[in-house]
């Protein structure tokens, strides 16, 4: 029995929705399309009229007629293009019933595919047949309930199409005020953008050519080179190369437009193109309002240049300026004499440079060659010290024409002037050139002196080494060495003295200072008598050979304040500083004890580490990066230790040596104050300190240290052979213990000489104790003797 399909169709209120929509979109394609078409067609004419018209307003050509065709069918394509793609592409597209109630379905869900279902089976009634009748005649009743919350306009997307319609509406608009406001404008661009035409735009300004002017930025000089030059029929007018131009142009008055400013449109022969603008200069005057420019490219034109003028909408063409050389210095030259104390031969024909210096007290000569033959040189003093008698005068030329000689004369202050030429031309150059010829100073000699094995206290007997180097540009005439004492009041009332005394010395060939003063012959000869507590300033003098005015000069040292004091209390002070060097040296040793310790560690390691390797227990390279994790394994973790041991022992093996040589040092100085110093009854504390303190010490720091850094070296570079490294550190802690042990020696030859400094110290006081003793017993003797006589009277 066949199965009739149960009819479904669609409700009027249903079909006139799906109509409404088609409609609506129908309408929205064919908005959007022609409001795209009368955009770009108000694009293309304003940007027609742009390119046609703008270009006359700076004073260029219309645009020709091949270019406006080409544009006009430009705009035609695009035009036909647009229209196609979004009118007639789309708005004879078929929208079926399906395709409405679809986009309506994807618009409003809440539909619930009632419609898209009620308008399918409508439409193809045969597939209803698998469906419940009852179901779908209640889907129909859904979406027809369903459909009357719809509203179409929340379907398109409106601002998009506002858009368009905006710029569609704003050409329009445009376009009617253009035409509305300048007919005759809106005719012209017709014509020739439409029509092709070649009806030109109409000019509203009017523009000739004036006058150049040559002109000088230097008002001392503007009335010999200030003057106008005229245009030839050629329209040509020729100038010096680097001049100064002004150009100066009349806008008419009678225009309808008159120009706020000009414009130099130029080309140079170098290919260097460019416009700059010239501006307004004073009032009209005889119906013409005047332009002036004197900028780049015409200040300082240095090639041929072709320009043309523009003023608003009017251009004058084809205007040549012709460059010719101006003179110019091609060389400078200089010859020089020397002042007498400057063992120089005269300098002759020297090439002249900038920043050029002579001695003050030379006498200077320039030669000067130029570029063109000259008529006149003028002479512009700026400075010359006492030379500078006259502001300008004029050079004499040779008889080439192109050469000219100034003699400067002594040169007392920096020679500042500057020179003006002119050639046969009767051309100027530009600026006056200025020369600068720095007169240098002679400076005072340096010196740089020290006091030799001397500390800051003397004995009266002394004698003070001085070495060092004192320099001069030109040599030293005299070296001295200056003494100021200074005694204060004595207990026997004596006031207080400033003694001041210099004594000549002569340098080395290669100036070193090498002398002394010996106070003890200074006493002799009864020039100076030192006592205790006098205290003493010393510096190193040396005078130049200058004879300037103002010369010579003088060049010191660095003063040195010394004290004068008593054998015994230099005695005490050089005891003090053993002591503390005796200190200092005891830290050393405890530092080096701690390393050799370190090293005999680190020797039981590499020892008990050489036990303990077999040939069994080595591997091979593939199972250890087999085996390998992220930590590192024990043996890796003791040779880093052992590495960081070895690089510890070396740095303060190095340490260790400067400090010990520091000290060899300190104790050689003691011994020079010693020695300097002439401190009697003092053999045998300077043998000690020479032979069994200073000497050792210097050995062991230039000897014994290198030769174990060495033995660090080596050990360093051994420790991961294992037999190898046991040896080499036995035999860098032999190294170690023996240098420990003579530094122990040395230490007890401190200790010893310490002893020795305090048995002296109490001798000293026994003495001392025994000198007031003496005192007192006369003071008593001479009471008791005069007590008697007081009382009588």
């Amino acid at each position: 029995m066949a199965t009739t399909a149960p009819s479904l169709d669609l409700a009027p209120h249903v079909r006139s929705l799906l109509a409404g929509l088609r409609w609506r979109i129908r309408c929205y394609v064919w908005l959007e399309g022609v409001a795209l078409c009368l955009a770009w067609l108000g694009f293309t004419f304003w940007f027609g009229l742009a390119v046609d018209f703008l270009p006359v307003l700076v004073g260029a050509s219309e645009l020709p007629r091949v270019a406006r065709a080409t544009l006009l069918i430009a705009t035609g394509l695009v035009a036909s293009w647009l229209f196609y793609r979004w009118v007639l592409r789309r708005v004879f597209v078929q929208l079926g019933d399906r395709s409405m109630a679809v986009l309506l379905e994807r618009r409003f869900t809440f539909l619930g595919d009632s419609l898209v279902t009620s308008v399918e089976m409508s439409n193809e009634p045969e597939r209803a047949i698998d469906f419940n009748p009852d179901m779908l005649t209640q889907t129909h009743h859904q979406a027809i309930h369903q459909i009357q919350e719809v509203q179409l306009r929340r379907v398109f997307r409106f601002p998009p199409l506002l858009w368009k319609l905006s710029i569609a509406a704003a050409a329009i608009l445009s376009i009617s005020v253009f035409y509305a406001i300048n007919l005759p404008a809106f005719e012209i661009c017709v014509r020739r953008m439409y029509l092709l035409e070649n009806q030109p735009w109409p000019r509203r300004a009017y523009l000739e050519m004036d006058r150049i002017e040559v002109v000088s930025d230097d008002s001392t000089d503007q009335m010999q080179t200030s003057r106008f030059l005229n245009f030839d029929k050629r329209r040509s007018v020729k100038v010096a190369r680097g001049t100064n131009l002004r150009l100066y142009v009349n806008a008419g008055m009678n225009a309808r437009v008159v120009p706020d400013y000009c414009t130099i449109q130029y080309e140079t022969a170098d290919r260097d193109r460019g416009r700059v603008n010239m501006s307004q200069m004073g009032r009209p005057l005889n119906g013409f309002q005047p332009y002036a420019f004197d900028g780049k490219p015409l200040r300082g034109i240095l090639s041929n240049m072709r320009f043309d003028v523009i003023g608003f909408d009017y251009r004058i063409r084809d205007y040549r300026i012709q460059v010719v050389d101006r003179p110019e210095i091609q060389s400078v030259r200089l010859d020089c004499r020397f002042p007498e104390y400057i063992e120089r031969l005269p300098e002759t024909g020297v090439p002249w440079t900038p920043g050029m210096q002579r001695a003050r007290g030379s006498t200077v000569t320039l030669h000067f060659t130029t570029t063109k033959r000259l008529r006149e040189v003028t002479l512009n003093w700026i400075s010359n010290g006492a030379a500078n008698t006259a502001n300008e005068r004029s050079l004499p030329i040779g008889s080439d024409g192109r050469s000219f000689v100034f003699p400067s004369g002594v040169l007392d202050a920096d020679l500042v002037f500057e020179l003006t030429l002119r050639d046969t031309d009767n051309i100027y150059n530009d600026h006056p050139v200025r020369f600068v010829l720095a007169a240098v100073d002679d400076e005072a000699p340096r010196v740089d002196a020290q006091l030799h094995g001397i500390g800051s206290a003397i004995t009266p007997q002394a004698r003070i080494p001085f070495q060092g180097t004192a320099d001069d540009d030109y040599g030293i005439a005299r070296s001295t060495v200056e003494l100021t004492l200074q005694r204060p009041p004595g207990p026997e009332g004596t006031s207080f003295e400033q003694l001041h005394h210099s004594y000549p010395f002569d340098l080395s060939d290669t100036r070193n200072i090498d002398t002394e003063l010996d106070f003890r012959t200074l006493d002799q000869e009864k020039q100076v008598s030192l006592l205790p507590g006098d205290k003493l300033e010393l510096k190193v003098t040396a005078q130049d050979r200058s004879t300037l005015p103002g010369a010579p000069h003088l060049g010191e040292s660095d003063a040195f304040q010394v004290d004068v004091v008593s054998d015994d209390e230099l005695l005490k002070r050089l005891e003090h500083q053993e002591l503390a060097l005796r200190q200092r040296f005891e830290l050393i040793l405890g530092e080096m004890t701690d390393l050799r310790d370190n090293l005999i560690r680190l020797h039981d390691d590499l020892t008990a580490a050489e036990n303990k390797t077999s040939p069994d227990s080595t591997t091979s390279p593939a199972s250890e990066n087999a085996t390998v994790d992220d930590e590192l394994s024990p043996q890796d973790r003791a040779r880093a230790f052992r590495l960081l041991r070895i690089q510890q022992a070396q740095i303060q093996s190095r340490k260790s040596t400067q400090e010990t040589l520091g000290v060899a040092i300190s104790f050689e100085d003691i011994l020079l104050q010693l020695l300097h110093n002439r401190i009697p009854k003092a053999e045998e504390r300077k043998s000690r300190i020479k032979n069994r303190i200073a000497e050792p010490l210097r050995e062991i720091s230039t000897v014994d240290f290198p030769k174990f850094d060495a033995s660090l070296e080596q050990l360093e570079s051994l420790q991961d052979e294992t037999t190898r490294a046991a040896s080499a550190a036995s035999d860098t802690v032999v190294q170690a213990n023996a240098i420990v042990s003579r530094l122990e020696s040395v230490l007890q030859e401190m200790v010893e000489l310490e002893t020795y400094n305090e048995l002296i110290d109490l001798v000293r006081k026994l003495i001392n104790d025994q000198a007031e003793l003496s005192k007192e017993t006369d003071k008593e003797r001479k009471r008791r003797l005069l007590g008697p006589l007081l009382k009588r009277k």
